[in-house]
């Protein structure tokens, strides 16, 4: 019965937080976007992996070593679920202004919720994509931004997010 209610659990928890998952503009995903929506396969992995290793050791309570599988999985994912769609916009300006500037942005603000909200982003050189397709457009440049979240203390490295330059000098994000 106790692996009936956990399933039941991980479902709940991992269709609560696919909801969370966004695209940019355009349909393009940000790495950002990415994180929230690896957030369920990440705690129902735990939960898997943990149920695994405690019906083996200790007391042999699957339920119980799912439950800290989920605790394990869902810690980074805790960052990005207290941020609301306003504040992961703010973190997005940000980090454009600092891949613009090209230069290392550390910044600190209250979210929506009222947690204290830490950035750090860090800009590097990117190679430039090359594109056969008329279709696709023609960047001048490319950089990468590194960035780490802390909500009230509790931190998370969001994927490296690839920025090139369109011919117009604007900045954008772009899939990888």
């Amino acid at each position: 019965m106790r692996v009936s209610k956990l399933s039941v659990l991980i479902l709940v928890g991992s269709l609560v937080l696919q909801g969370c998952a966004t695209t940019g503009a355009g349909g393009t995903s940000t790495a950002m976007d990415r994180a929230v929506g690896k957030c369920a396969f990440a705690m129902i992995g735990g939960a898997l992996l943990g149920a695994a290793i405690g019906s083996r050791v200790g007391n042999g309570n699957a339920a119980e070593g799912a439950g800290v599988g989920i605790l394990v999985g869902g810690a980074a994912c805790a960052v990005f679920v207290k941020l609301a769609k306003e504040d992961q916009a703010r973190i997005s300006a940000i980090e454009h202004q600092a891949v613009v500037e090209n230069r290392t942005r550390s910044e600190a603000f209250i979210a929506k919720n009222g947690s204290r909200v830490e950035l750090q982003t860090q800009v590097r050189s990117a190679p430039v994509p090359q594109s056969g397709n008329a279709d696709k457009p023609q960047y001048t440049a490319c950089r990468y931004s590194d960035k780490t979240i802390s909500v009230q203390g509790q931190s998370a490295n969001v994927e490296p997010q690839l920025w090139c330059r369109l011919e117009t000098g604007d900045w954008q994000a772009v899939s990888q």
